[in-house]
C-alpha cells in the first residue's frame, strides 16, 4: 500500500502521485462552537468510475467523541458526514480520515485529511461567569392544614397506585422471561444460512441485480457476527476486516475470504459495477464455503 501524500489548500486535499482525477474535499460547520455541540465534518472524494473509494473512521480521543456517522455513494462521488463533539475549549483539531483508494488494476493509495480545525469556546460565559448562590425560598404565611391533608391523601394514592402497576409489571416480565427459557433461542448463524439459500434459490446467479448484492453483503456480515463473533452488522468493510486482523482465532483465508466477498458486494452497491455470470457462480461459492467454514468452528461466536 503506497502512502500518498497531498497538498492542503483551501479545504481541499489534492493527491500527488496518485491517480488522475481524485480529489479529497473536508468541510466543517461550525468553525466556532462550545463544549458538546455537535460539529458536522463533511468529506467528499471524487474519483473516475470504478474506482473503490473506503473512506475510514478516525479514532477517537479523550478530548472528543463521534456522535453520528453516514455514507453516501455514487459512480463518481463518495461522501462521509460525520457528527462530533469536542470538550476541550481553544483551538481543538480532530484528527485526520483516513481515505484508501483502490483502482480498478488493484493498484492502492491512501491518503488522509488534514483536519479539521474548530475553536471551542467554554459554556460559561458572559461577564461574570461565577455561578449564583441559591435564593431563599420564601415563607407562605397561615396555616394550611387542610391542604397538607389532601396533598398527603393524594401521594398516597398515586404511590399505591405506582407500586400497584410495578408490581403488575414485575409478574408480566417474570412470566416473560419463563417463557423464554422454554423456547430456545434463534441460531443466528441458522437464520444466515436460511437468508443465503432464499437468496440463491431466488436466481442470484441469473443476473446482475444490486439489490442482490446488498442481501449478499447482509448475510455475510451475520456469518461473521454469529459464526466468528465479529462486530459486523453495522461496521465498514475495512472496520470488519480490522477486528478479524486482531484475532489470533480466525485464520487469514477466512479473514482473506470476508474481505474478496465484501468488496465485491461494495463494488456493485456503490460503483455500480456489473458482474459477468463467472463472478457470480463465485460469489456464491465462496458464501456457501464461508459459512460452511463458520459451523465447522467448534468455538463459533465465543
Amino acid at each position: 500500500m503506497n502512502i500518498v501524500p497531498g497538498i492542503f489548500l483551501s479545504g481541499v486535499l489534492l493527491l500527488q502521485a496518485a491517480p488522475h482525477g481524485v480529489e479529497i474535499r473536508e468541510d466543517v460547520s461550525p468553525r466556532t462552537a462550545t463544549v458538546g455541540d455537535r460539529i458536522r465534518i463533511l468529506l467528499t472524494v471524487s474519483a473516475p468510475a470504478h474506482y473503490r473509494i473506503d473512506i475510514q473512521t478516525p479514532a477517537e480521543g479523550e478530548d472528543f467523541s463521534i456522535l453520528e456517522e453516514t455514507r453516501t455513494s455514487s459512480a463518481t462521488a463518495h461522501r462521509a458526514q460525520i457528527i462530533a463533539a469536542a470538550y476541550r475549549t481553544g483551538t481543538f483539531r480532530f484528527p485526520p480520515i483516513p481515505v484508501r483508494i483502490t483502482a480498478p488494476e488493484g493498484k492502492e493509495f491512501s491518503a488522509f485529511t488534514p483536519g479539521a480545525v474548530v475553536e471551542i469556546k467554554s459554556v460559561i460565559a458572559g461577564e461574570d461567569p461565577r455561578l449564583k448562590d441559591l435564593k431563599r425560598q420564601e415563607e407562605i404565611p397561615g396555616k394550611t392544614h387542610a391542604r397538607l391533608w389532601l396533598f398527603a391523601t393524594l401521594t398516597l394514592c398515586i404511590l399505591g397506585a405506582l407500586a400497584w402497576r410495578a408490581v403488575r409489571r414485575r409478574r408480566r416480565v417474570a412470566a416473560a422471561a419463563s417463557a423464554a427459557e422454554k423456547t430456545p433461542a434463534p441460531d443466528g448463524l441458522s437464520s444466515a444460512e436460511a437468508e443465503l439459500q432464499r437468496l440463491l434459490s431466488s436466481g442470484f446467479t441469473a443476473g446482475a441485480a444490486r439489490g442482490c448484492y446488498i442481501l449478499l453483503s447482509n448475510i455475510i456480515r451475520k456469518i461473521v457476527e454469529n459464526g466468528l463473533g465479529v462486530p459486523a452488522m453495522k461496521k465498514t468493510t475495512s472496520e470488519i476486516v480490522g477486528r478479524m486482523r486482531l484475532r489470533r482465532d480466525v485464520a487469514d483465508e477466512i479473514t482473506d475470504r470476508v474481505e474478496s466477498l465484501l468488496s465485491r458486494c461494495d463494488l456493485v452497491k456503490f460503483a455500480g459495477y456489473t458482474p459477468s455470470p463467472a463472478e457470480h457462480e463465485t460469489a456464491a461459492k465462496e458464501a456457501v464455503g464461508l459459512l460452511a467454514v463458520c459451523r465447522d468452528r467448534p468455538d463459533r461466536g465465543l
